[in-house]
This record gives structure tokens, C-alpha cells and sequence, in this order.
């Protein structure tokens, strides 16, 4: 058989098939509803769609014409139904009725030549919408005032400020060099500062969504990952408001050792994304793999601990979606350790440096790497500092939520505790050792 006819039928076949699939979940999700539209009804649209577009490159008129007329008749058919549910009372319903355009348009891709990917890729997403249309709506009732308004501030900062802050703009540092007695300007990237704040901005934005309305035994998990993402020690101190160390049961015990991994889990998986746009494209991919490897050691962890804890506990990170006070103190711790350690790595050398990472991670992971990166560029410290430097801040931020976690419930109570931090060191210090020295 010609070659031509079976890419012919196949582009058949595959118009029909988007308006079949179409049909098939209208029909489903309308069949207890009198409905008149169902899956011939679309598998028909599918083939008018075939013919209009195979026959345009004879009749350019005729796809255009076939079109126009799929909405004339939508519209007609929507009219009908309203005037029908109208005398009874009840609304007609939209959905079924504007697919038909979007089914003829679909269809017509497949003559196109248009890649079977992107077909296939439009058409889940049409059937996603379609289908979850009533957990949209559920979904869109539960939108408050005060979200929208956060919406439109984090638009306002991400597409409207970030823009305008140029790429050359530094906050110069004096510092005094003492080898040659004279007066040195650090210069820090405000572009690079401002990528942080909007970056904790925007996971702070889908955190508060996840923890809205994640519910069930998978809440706890995904609202502590997630809010590690905004903060990992915030959100352990928020889990640990209220409870009594002393009294806390073994059940409770479990919930806090998730929320102290999952937190964990989020914190790196943040760091590793604010580390993209601060250092070299080149030493990234360098550092990708020891940095990678402890995120998944955590998260085994993290899988591991949900797997065996059959309660579940539900977290609210935050309030609204862009915490206008958190993202202040946040911003200003942040700025002070930032630029603390960039006079610190102006001056230290060798271990120390290490040790300096270590501690400001205690307080912000993001603000010790941020301020790591800008020494690393500028050329103050190695690749082996600042790769070993990553691992003493992602141990820094792990220690300071065991060291609460201990207060809280007591030292003998949290051994386990230790236990991720202990392996997150043996972990990253090998993956680092394999890239750095091999």
C-alpha cells in the first residue's frame, strides 16, 4: 500500500480518535443528565474537521467556512438548551457545547502536521479540565479576597520590578585591605539578592495552596515539604508550637520526625534551585550530583517515615499566600547574614570559611550559599570551599531543627533525630570527596 494513504488514514484515524475520546467523557460524566450530545455526536465533528482541513489545500475557503459553521451551530445548540432549561427552571449546561470548536481545532491539528506530541499533550490537558471541572469550581469557591490581592502583588514583583532591576546594579561593601593599606569596594549583584526574595516569594505563593487544601494522611507530608521549601526551620518551630515535649506521644513523636525530614527534604530542594541563577552554569553541573544525592538520602528518609506512620497531622504554613511580614524578616535576615558573610569570606580563609557557613545555614541556608556564591564569583574562595561550604550549610539548617527539635522533647528522646544529620555528613562528604578528588 502507497505510503501516503497510510499516513493519510493514520491522520484520520487520529482526528476521529481526539473527537471519540472527547465523546466518551462528555457522555460519561452527562449520563445522568439529559443531555443530547454524546460521543458519535464528536467522533462526527472529528471527521468534518479531517475533511475541512485535507481539503483547504485544494479550497483554502473550505476549513474557515467548516469552522464558522461548528460555532454557528454551537451557538444555536446553545440557545436551544437555554430556552428548554429556562422553562425548567435551571441553567443550561456550556461545557459540552463549546467543546465542539475546540474538538474541530484538535482534530485539524492532525492534518496539520502538526507533532503527535503536542496533539497528544493539548488533549490531556482539554480531558484534565474537562473532567475536574467540579473540583475547579470547589476549587474557585474557596478563593479569598485577600488571595487575590497576594496573586497580584507576586505578579506586580515577579513581571513588573524584577524587570526593571538592572543586571549591573551592586551594593558596594567597603571593606580595608590591609596587604595593600588601602580601601577595598566588595560589590554584591542586587539582581542576584533579588532572585532569592522572589524565589522564596513564589514557594511561599504555592506553599499556602498546598497546605490549603492537601488534606488526608498525604497533608502532613507535602505541607512540611512544602514549607521547607519557604522555611524548614520556621515550620518546625510552627509544628512544635503548642505541644508538650515532655508529654508528647509516641504517635506525635512519628509526626515530628516526618515534618523534621520532609522540612528537611524542602530546604535542600530549595537551596539547590537558588543556587541556579547564583553560581556558574559550569561549576553547577559540577556540584549537581553531591547536591542531588543528599536530596534523595533525604527523601528515602522522608518516604521511608511516611511509609511506617499510619496517623497524619495537618499543617498551615501560612495565612495567605505572600506573608508580607515572613518575607520582611525573612528579607532582613537574609540581607544582614548575606552581607556579614561576604565581610566574613572577605577576610577568612581555608576552615574557617566553613565554619562560618555553617553557622549562618543555622539561621538561612539560602542567605550562607547566596553569600558563598558571590565570594566564589568574585574569585575569594575555590571550588573545593565553596562545594564543601554547600554541604556545611545544608548541615547547619538540619542542625538548628534538631537542636529545637531537643529542647522541646529533650536530647534523650531525639537520638533519632541525629541520625539524617549524622548520614547527610557521611553522604555529602563522600559524593563532594568523589567530585573534588577523584
Amino acid at each position: 500500500m502507497d505510503s501516503s494513504l497510510l499516513l493519510l488514514g493514520s491522520k484520520l484515524l487520529l482526528a476521529v480518535f481526539s473527537g471519540v475520546i472527547i465523546g466518551i467523557e462528555r457522555q460519561i460524566n452527562n449520563q445522568h443528565k439529559k443531555k443530547r450530545l454524546g460521543m458519535r455526536d464528536f467522533a462526527l465533528v472529528g471527521i468534518i474537521a479531517f475533511l475541512a482541513t485535507y481539503m483547504s489545500q485544494f479550497y483554502p475557503m473550505v476549513w474557515g467556512i467548516s469552522f464558522a459553521g461548528i460555532i454557528l451551530f454551537s451557538i444555536v445548540f446553545l440557545i436551544f438548551e437555554s430556552l428548554i432549561k429556562l422553562k425548567q427552571d435551571e441553567m443550561a449546561g456550556f461545557t459540552t457545547v463549546l467543546s465542539f470548536p475546540l474538538v474541530f481545532l484538535i482534530s485539524s491539528l492532525a492534518v496539520f502536521h502538526t507533532d503527535f506530541w503536542l496533539i497528544s499533550t493539548i488533549l490531556f490537558l482539554f480531558l484534565l479540565l474537562l473532567e475536574l471541572k467540579d473540583k475547579w469550581h470547589e476549587w474557585i469557591a474557596g478563593i479569598e479576597k485577600k488571595e487575590i490581592i497576594d496573586l497580584s502583588l507576586l505578579i506586580a514583583i515577579a513581571l513588573s520590578i524584577t524587570p526593571l532591576i538592572p543586571h549591573s546594579a551592586m551594593l558596594n561593601i567597603p571593606l580595608w585591605d590591609f596587604s595593600q593599606n588601602a580601601l577595598h569596594w566588595e560589590g554584591i549583584s542586587v539582581a542576584k539578592f533579588w532572585k532569592v526574595i522572589l524565589m522564596v516569594s513564589i514557594m511561599s505563593f504555592f506553599a499556602h495552596f498546598i497546605t490549603k487544601y492537601v488534606k488526608g494522611r498525604n497533608a502532613l507530608l507535602l505541607a512540611t515539604f512544602f514549607g521547607g521549601l519557604v522555611s524548614s526551620l520556621a515550620t518546625i518551630l510552627l509544628f512544635l508550637k503548642g505541644s508538650d515535649g515532655n508529654q508528647m506521644t509516641q504517635n506525635e513523636q512519628k509526626n515530628l520526625y516526618l515534618a523534621y525530614l520532609s522540612a528537611a527534604s524542602g530546604s535542600i530542594a530549595k537551596d539547590v534551585l537558588i543556587l541556579i541563577p547564583l553560581v556558574p552554569a559550569a561549576f553547577f553541573d559540577v556540584v549537581l550530583f553531591p547536591m542531588v544525592a543528599i536530596l534523595v538520602m533525604m527523601l528515602a528518609l522522608s518516604i521511608h517515615a511516611f511509609a511506617s506512620n499510619t496517623h497524619s497531622e495537618e499543617v498551615k504554613i501560612t495565612d495567605r499566600p505572600l506573608p508580607l511580614q515572613f518575607i520582611w524578616k525573612f528579607s532582613s535576615a537574609f540581607s544582614l547574614i548575606f552581607i556579614g558573610m561576604v565581610i566574613f569570606l572577605y577576610y577568612a580563609k581555608g576552615g574557617f570559611v566553613l565554619i562560618a557557613s555553617f553557622l549562618a545555614g543555622m539561621v538561612s541556608s539560602a542567605a550562607s550559599l547566596a553569600s558563598l556564591s558571590q565570594s566564589f564569583t568574585n574569585g575569594g574562595i575555590s571550588e573545593l570551599i565553596m562545594g564543601f561550604g554547600i554541604l556545611c550549610a545544608f548541615a547547619g539548617s538540619l542542625f538548628a531543627k534538631y537542636f529545637f527539635i531537643a529542647r522541646k522533647i529533650g536530647f534523650q528522646k531525639s537520638k533519632k533525630f541525629a541520625f539524617p544529620l549524622i548520614l547527610m555528613i557521611i553522604v555529602g562528604g563522600a559524593a563532594f570527596s568523589v567530585v573534588f578528588f577523584s
